[in-house]
Protein backbone atom coordinates (compact mmCIF):
# COMPACT_ATOMS: atom_id res chain seq x y z
CA UNK A 1 0.00 0.00 0.00
CA UNK A 2 2.87 2.40 0.72
CA UNK A 3 4.20 1.87 -2.81
CA UNK A 4 0.88 2.97 -4.27
CA UNK A 5 0.72 6.06 -2.08
CA UNK A 6 4.30 7.07 -2.86
CA UNK A 7 3.64 6.55 -6.59
CA UNK A 8 0.59 8.81 -6.36
CA UNK A 9 2.69 11.61 -4.91
CA UNK A 10 6.03 11.10 -6.68
CA UNK A 11 4.88 9.94 -10.14
CA UNK A 12 1.19 10.79 -10.56
CA UNK A 13 1.50 10.57 -14.35
CA UNK A 14 2.24 6.85 -14.19
CA UNK A 15 -1.07 6.25 -12.42
CA UNK A 16 -3.05 8.06 -15.10
CA UNK A 17 -1.21 6.23 -17.91
CA UNK A 18 -1.93 2.82 -16.48
CA UNK A 19 -5.65 3.55 -16.23
CA UNK A 20 -5.98 2.90 -19.96
CA UNK A 21 -4.22 -0.50 -20.00
CA UNK A 22 -7.21 -2.82 -19.67
CA UNK A 23 -8.34 -1.52 -16.30
CA UNK A 24 -11.83 -0.41 -17.42
CA UNK A 25 -12.39 -4.00 -18.56
CA UNK A 26 -11.51 -5.15 -15.03
CA UNK A 27 -14.18 -2.85 -13.63
CA UNK A 28 -16.65 -4.19 -16.19
CA UNK A 29 -15.83 -7.77 -15.20
CA UNK A 30 -16.20 -7.08 -11.48
CA UNK A 31 -19.49 -5.19 -11.78
CA UNK A 32 -21.12 -7.41 -14.38
CA UNK A 33 -20.65 -10.57 -12.31
CA UNK A 34 -23.57 -9.40 -10.19
CA UNK A 35 -25.46 -7.65 -12.99
CA UNK A 36 -24.68 -4.16 -11.60
CA UNK A 37 -27.44 -4.74 -9.02
CA UNK A 38 -25.15 -3.53 -6.23
CA UNK A 39 -25.63 0.01 -7.61
CA UNK A 40 -29.08 0.00 -5.98
CA UNK A 41 -27.30 -0.08 -2.60
CA UNK A 42 -24.19 2.06 -3.06
CA UNK A 43 -23.62 2.34 0.69
CA UNK A 44 -22.66 -1.34 0.83
CA UNK A 45 -20.64 -1.21 -2.39
CA UNK A 46 -18.74 1.79 -1.01
CA UNK A 47 -17.05 -0.58 1.46
CA UNK A 48 -14.94 -1.95 -1.40
CA UNK A 49 -14.05 1.38 -3.04
CA UNK A 50 -10.54 1.55 -1.55
CA UNK A 51 -9.82 -2.00 -2.65
CA UNK A 52 -11.02 -1.28 -6.19
CA UNK A 53 -8.90 1.88 -6.31
CA UNK A 54 -5.87 -0.05 -5.08
CA UNK A 55 -6.39 -2.77 -7.68
CA UNK A 56 -6.92 -0.20 -10.41
CA UNK A 57 -3.82 1.91 -9.86
CA UNK A 58 -1.48 -0.94 -9.06
CA UNK A 59 1.34 -1.72 -11.50
CA UNK A 60 1.13 -5.41 -10.55
CA UNK A 61 -0.82 -6.95 -13.42
CA UNK A 62 -2.47 -9.72 -11.42
CA UNK A 63 -4.25 -7.22 -9.17
CA UNK A 64 -6.62 -6.12 -11.92
CA UNK A 65 -7.54 -9.51 -13.31
CA UNK A 66 -10.52 -11.39 -11.90
CA UNK A 67 -8.84 -14.80 -12.11
CA UNK A 68 -6.49 -14.08 -9.22
CA UNK A 69 -6.98 -13.85 -5.47
CA UNK A 70 -6.72 -10.06 -5.30
CA UNK A 71 -10.28 -9.69 -6.58
CA UNK A 72 -11.83 -12.31 -4.33
CA UNK A 73 -12.03 -9.82 -1.46
CA UNK A 74 -14.58 -7.85 -3.49
CA UNK A 75 -16.85 -10.87 -4.02
CA UNK A 76 -18.52 -10.91 -0.59
CA UNK A 77 -18.86 -7.12 -0.61
CA UNK A 78 -20.63 -7.17 -3.96
CA UNK A 79 -22.73 -10.19 -2.98
CA UNK A 80 -23.87 -8.47 0.21
CA UNK A 81 -24.54 -5.31 -1.78
CA UNK A 82 -26.77 -7.29 -4.13
CA UNK A 83 -28.61 -8.97 -1.24
CA UNK A 84 -29.13 -5.65 0.51
CA UNK A 85 -30.30 -4.01 -2.73
CA UNK A 86 -32.83 -6.78 -3.33
CA UNK A 87 -34.03 -6.73 0.27
CA UNK A 88 -34.67 -2.99 0.35
CA UNK A 89 -36.99 -3.05 -2.67
CA UNK A 90 -40.58 -2.23 -1.76
CA UNK A 91 -42.45 -4.56 -4.09
CA UNK A 92 -42.10 -8.25 -4.78
CA UNK A 93 -41.97 -7.58 -8.52
CA UNK A 94 -38.87 -5.36 -8.16
CA UNK A 95 -37.18 -7.87 -5.85
CA UNK A 96 -37.73 -10.68 -8.35
CA UNK A 97 -36.55 -8.50 -11.25
CA UNK A 98 -33.30 -7.59 -9.47
CA UNK A 99 -32.74 -11.21 -8.45
CA UNK A 100 -33.17 -12.33 -12.07
CA UNK A 101 -30.79 -9.62 -13.30
CA UNK A 102 -28.15 -10.61 -10.71
CA UNK A 103 -28.53 -14.31 -11.51
CA UNK A 104 -28.35 -13.65 -15.25
CA UNK A 105 -25.18 -11.58 -14.76
CA UNK A 106 -23.60 -14.33 -12.68
CA UNK A 107 -24.36 -17.10 -15.19
CA UNK A 108 -23.41 -14.97 -18.19
CA UNK A 109 -20.05 -13.90 -16.76
CA UNK A 110 -19.32 -17.44 -15.57
CA UNK A 111 -19.92 -18.60 -19.13
CA UNK A 112 -17.55 -15.95 -20.51
CA UNK A 113 -14.75 -15.91 -17.96
CA UNK A 114 -15.27 -18.83 -15.59
CA UNK A 115 -14.14 -22.44 -15.55
CA UNK A 116 -17.50 -24.16 -15.07
CA UNK A 117 -18.32 -27.15 -17.31
CA UNK A 118 -20.56 -24.94 -19.47
CA UNK A 119 -18.00 -22.11 -19.76
CA UNK A 120 -16.11 -21.00 -22.85
CA UNK A 121 -12.81 -21.51 -21.01
CA UNK A 122 -11.34 -24.88 -20.20
CA UNK A 123 -8.66 -25.97 -17.79
CA UNK A 124 -5.53 -26.98 -19.66
CA UNK A 125 -4.14 -30.34 -18.67
CA UNK A 126 -0.86 -31.88 -19.63
CA UNK A 127 -0.23 -35.53 -20.25
CA UNK A 128 2.84 -37.31 -18.98
CA UNK A 129 5.03 -39.07 -21.50
CA UNK A 130 4.96 -42.89 -21.24
CA UNK A 131 8.74 -43.00 -20.86
CA UNK A 132 8.46 -40.84 -17.74
CA UNK A 133 5.82 -43.10 -16.25
CA UNK A 134 7.94 -46.18 -16.94
CA UNK A 135 11.03 -44.58 -15.42
CA UNK A 136 9.07 -43.49 -12.36
CA UNK A 137 7.64 -47.00 -11.89
CA UNK A 138 11.15 -48.46 -12.13
CA UNK A 139 12.40 -45.90 -9.64
CA UNK A 140 9.58 -46.61 -7.21
CA UNK A 141 10.28 -50.34 -7.31
CA UNK A 142 13.96 -49.67 -6.69
CA UNK A 143 13.19 -47.35 -3.77
CA UNK A 144 10.80 -49.85 -2.17
CA UNK A 145 13.50 -52.55 -2.25
CA UNK A 146 16.10 -50.46 -0.42
CA UNK A 147 16.70 -51.18 3.29
CA UNK A 148 16.42 -47.53 4.30
CA UNK A 149 12.89 -47.41 2.92
CA UNK A 150 11.81 -50.55 4.77
CA UNK A 151 13.04 -49.22 8.10
CA UNK A 152 10.50 -47.08 9.86
CA UNK A 153 9.24 -46.01 13.22
CA UNK A 154 7.61 -48.82 15.23
CA UNK A 155 7.95 -51.20 12.30
CA UNK A 156 5.74 -49.12 10.01
CA UNK A 157 7.10 -48.58 6.49
CA UNK A 158 8.47 -45.14 5.81
CA UNK A 159 6.64 -43.27 3.04
CA UNK A 160 8.49 -41.19 0.49
CA UNK A 161 7.26 -37.74 -0.34
CA UNK A 162 6.36 -36.78 -3.87
CA UNK A 163 9.22 -34.26 -3.87
CA UNK A 164 11.74 -37.02 -3.07
CA UNK A 165 10.38 -39.19 -5.88
CA UNK A 166 10.43 -36.29 -8.36
CA UNK A 167 14.02 -35.45 -7.45
CA UNK A 168 15.05 -39.09 -7.82
CA UNK A 169 13.14 -39.26 -11.10
CA UNK A 170 14.99 -36.20 -12.42
CA UNK A 171 18.33 -37.75 -11.44
CA UNK A 172 17.35 -40.98 -13.16
CA UNK A 173 16.35 -39.12 -16.32
CA UNK A 174 19.67 -37.30 -16.33
CA UNK A 175 21.57 -40.58 -15.93
CA UNK A 176 19.56 -42.21 -18.71
CA UNK A 177 20.04 -39.16 -20.92
CA UNK A 178 16.32 -38.82 -21.70
CA UNK A 179 14.41 -35.59 -21.94
CA UNK A 180 10.63 -35.49 -21.54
Amino acid sequence: MTGIISTLFHRPGSCSRTRLAGRPFYLWQIASTVGFVFLFSPEIAAIGVLLVVENEISNFGYMHQILYQYSIVLAPILALGVLYAIAQQSTLWRRNALAIVALTGAVWTCTLWGYAPFSDNSIQTQTVAPSSIGALNTLEKKIHRTPWFRRGTLGLPRRQSIADLCLAHAVLRRRLGTRD
